[in-house]
């Protein structure tokens, strides 16, 4: 048991250190400041970067005290066409990306069932990515109303 989680936590760690939003932020999406959408999906995706940061040191602390070793991910290829994009442009993906990122996250929950220090930290990702996919959700609704609009289609 311990064994399978330890190779969760290392799982749960190498897909959040190549996430999405890590990967926009060292690839500088286009974010238009005289927009106060795209400044807030830029923030957005900032923190929510952060806030995987926190999660990534505590896994790591943790993987590291059960004697594995914390190994990111390279970044999926496939998000090398996010090159150049406008900061809105990329709300999609990042819902998709965050979905995707909580039903993984949901598995890999159910797999430690039986850790309550892996459980209880993975339990608190869940729930914060959760609550970003929300936000997420929020900011999607806003840009396509923003892009339906007339002054949003120029």
């Amino acid at each position: 048991m311990a064994d399978n989680t330890l190779r969760v936590l290392e799982r749960v760690f190498s897909r959040d250190a190549a996430s999405l939003p890590h990967y926009l932020l060292d690839a500088r999406p286009w974010v238009d400041q005289s927009d106060p959408l795209d400044r807030e999906a830029y923030e957005l995706v900032t923190r929510i970067a952060a806030e995987e940061d926190r999660w990534l040191e505590k896994l790591a602390e943790l993987i590291e005290a059960r004697g594995g070793v914390p190994i990111p991910a390279p970044y999926p290829t496939h998000y090398t066409d996010t090159h150049y994009l406008a900061v809105d442009a990329l709300v999609p993906r990042l819902v998709q990306h965050q979905q995707a990122n909580i039903e993984q996250l949901q598995q890999d929950l159910d797999a430690v069932s039986e850790d309550a220090e892996a459980r209880n930290l993975l339990a608190h990702m869940l729930e914060e990515k959760q609550k970003q996919l929300a936000e997420l959700r929020t900011l999607l609704e806003r840009v396509r109303q923003h892009a339906a609009t007339p002054e949003g289609t120029g």
